[in-house]
């Protein structure tokens, strides 16, 4: 829609530097007209004074600043504008320009407020200077946050969740020269500060601003390291030049409170990890249904099987979706039936390296996941990724949930909240042994009997790196594997550990002499 730069200037920085700040910045905003090139306007903000320094139409120009910033200068705000098929102006004026401004507050925007008509009802606002949407922004900051309120985040937020749409702000009240506030929904906006000198700066995409420092030769003063990072989504920024220090005071707030979660979708397979995951949900009290994806897998229907009978103990209900192009068009795994399984040394090769590989698997799994829990109100989408697959499995590494989390804002719709999640990420196999009977023992519902963990369907083969991998963590655990193989471990590996049933059984007993 728009781009949107700013800059926040200390009062201790001097002359010299201003004009050398006053080029990158403006290269900066030309850098900008990226993402738009239909008008662009300035409006600065000093101790005393602040207005409109230029609006224009068409792209921005190194020479718009041309021999201007004076001492007293604290703030510039500029807006480099995409123009909207929804609020096109045939014929414009600067009072179509943005920024805009309503006595206390100056605001630039980038996005589109689709309610902006009902506000301007609903504040009785007649015979506004322009039909652009972000006018009716800076009015209702104007009432609801009028100038004798010293300016706060939560009072921001209180305003702006008054808003429908998206957006990317620059809110500066021109009672407070030495602040501003920058507040996001899913629209980009980076910061960089100055390490030395305590400038801030602020453009829609990083690149605006490395770009900038990149090509302008700066003093010394000012050669010092930028730090750039991005304001996270829903997230706002009270940006404050404070007398004594040096650095700006960075406050964030979220836009809104995250709701403690009530509702968890488990991508589950019906082996140990994922099971063990739903069964940790149930019993922190949540309310867990289980996603299963029919892929074509070499193992689907004893998974599905699985599933079935470990939803019913759990008192879940189960969703399927399927995926047959793993099959029909992807192909290229032994999983799918591209080649032989790797069962050398007992299984052993196959846990230490991906010859199972499925490509993208996990990821279309986790886009699916989402998608099913923003339609039907999960709050968590959750898998049984762990530390110990991570080793062979790139899409197990905890990287790949925390980056999808990440990038929920830009997936899901505005005003939705999904959380992805891997609890396991960072145990090994054996750990979430000890997990799953801690959970079975703590809940007294067992389900790692029933678990099928095996690459190939009917009874487990016990030579598959999962057969491998869970056999050995049991044996750590000193309990043995409820599961029958068909190719059972070696002669003596069992010997002196007790059964899994025998295992419940002293625990219960335990418990019972000890009065639990």
């Amino acid at each position: 829609m728009c781009s949107i730069s700013g800059i926040l200037i200390p009062d201790t920085l001097e002359g010299a530097d201003r004009s050398a700040l006053r080029d990158l910045f403006q290269r900066t905003v030309c850098n900008a007209e990226d993402r738009g090139r239909d008008s662009h306007g300035y409006y600065y903000v000093s101790d005393t004074v602040s207005g409109p320094l230029l609006r224009a139409m068409g792209p921005p120009t190194y020479r718009d600043l041309d021999a201007w910033m004076p001492d007293s200068t604290r703030q510039i705000i500029n807006n480099n504008r995409a123009e909207p098929t929804t609020e096109w102006v045939p014929e414009k004026d600067e009072d179509d320009i943005q920024p805009f401004s309503s006595y206390p507050w100056i605001v630039a925007h980038n996005g589109t407020i689709a309610n902006d008509k009902e506000l301007a009802e609903e504040l009785s606002l007649e015979d506004l200077s322009t039909t652009i949407d972000t006018k009716v922004v800076a009015e209702l900051l104007a009432r609801r946050l009028p100038s004798y309120n010293a300016p706060h985040g939560s009072m921001v937020r209180e305003a702006l969740s008054q808003l429908k749409g998206s957006f990317a702000f620059s809110l500066t009240n021109v009672d407070y020269p030495n602040e501003v506030f920058l507040a996001v929904n899913y629209k980009p906006l980076h910061i960089a500060v100055n390490q030395r000198t305590g400038v801030v700066m602020w453009s829609s995409l990083p690149e605006y601003i490395e770009r900038a420092v990149g090509i302008y030769s700066l003093p010394q003063r000012l050669q010092s390291e930028w730090r750039i990072e991005r304001l996270p989504a829903n997230t706002i920024a009270h940006i404050r030049h404070l007398r004594g220090l040096s650095q700006p005071d960075i406050r964030l707030w979220t836009l809104f409170d995250t709701p403690t979660p009530k509702r968890a979708l488990v991508i589950c397979s019906g082996g140990l990890d994922s099971t063990t995951v739903a069964a940790d949900y149930r019993a922190q009290g949540l309310e867990v249904d289980l996603l299963h994806f029919r892929y074509g897998a070499r193992a689907e229907d004893s998974e599905v099987t699985a599933i079935e009978r470990i939803a019913s103990r759990l008192g879940a209900s189960v969703r399927y979706i399927d995926v047959p192009a793993f099959v029909t068009d992807i192909g290229h795994s032994p999983l799918t039936g591209t080649g032989d399984l790797v069962t050398a040394r007992g299984g052993e090769m196959s846990a230490e390296y991906a010859h199972e590989w499925v490509p993208a698997r996990n990821t279309v799994f986790l886009a699916l996941g989402v998608a099913m829990a923003e339609a039907w109100e999960y709050d968590i989408v959750a898998l049984g990724s762990n530390l110990e697959e991570s080793g062979a499995f790139p899409d197990n590494e905890v990287m790949l949930t925390r980056l999808f989390d990440d990038m929920i804002p830009w997936v899901v719709n505005v005003g939705k909240t999904v959380r992805v999640r891997a609890p396991l990420a960072n145990q090994m196999k054996h750990e979430i042994v000890a997990r799953a009977l801690e959970i079975e023992r703590y809940t007294g519902i067992r389900f790692l009997d029933i678990t099928h963990s095996c690459y190939e369907k009917g009874q487990p083969c016990g030579t598959c790196g999962p057969d491998y991998m869970r056999m050995k963590a049991f044996k750590m655990n000193g309990v043995q594997d409820p599961i029958e193989y068909k190719i059972q471990a070696t002669e003596g590996f069992w010997e002196g550990i007790p059964t899994w049933e025998e295992y419940h059984n002293r625990e219960r007993e335990g418990e019972v002499q000890a009065g639990v």
